[in-house]
């Protein structure tokens, strides 16, 4: 079985009703954050869903949406970083 990769941003949406219509579509929100299921405890269980998944990655001040509306929300470590270096452990 091979996995097969499709990465895509958006920019300039409301990421509110994005999440929310991506949830409706029946697929999974992945919300990196300092505060949730360590990433080594919950990584496998993502991996496995062969299911497409919506990574919402927040910055300053996140709106308590975001964390009410993930399927997972995911502590990629507890310590301050960049939303980017967050992401490409997530990917890793």
């Amino acid at each position: 079985m091979t996995n097969e990769w499709r990465l895509s941003f958006r920019n300039g949406v409301d990421s509110a009703r994005y999440c929310a219509d991506w949830r409706r579509n029946g697929e999974v929100v992945v919300h990196l954050t300092m505060y949730g299921i360590n990433i080594d405890d919950v990584i496998d269980e993502i991996a496995g869903l062969n299911r497409d998944i919506l990574i919402a990655i927040g910055a300053k001040k996140v709106l308590s949406f975001f964390y009410e509306i993930a399927d997972y929300n995911v502590a990629i470590g507890h310590q301050l970083r960049s939303e980017i270096a967050a992401l490409a452990v997530f990917l890793d």
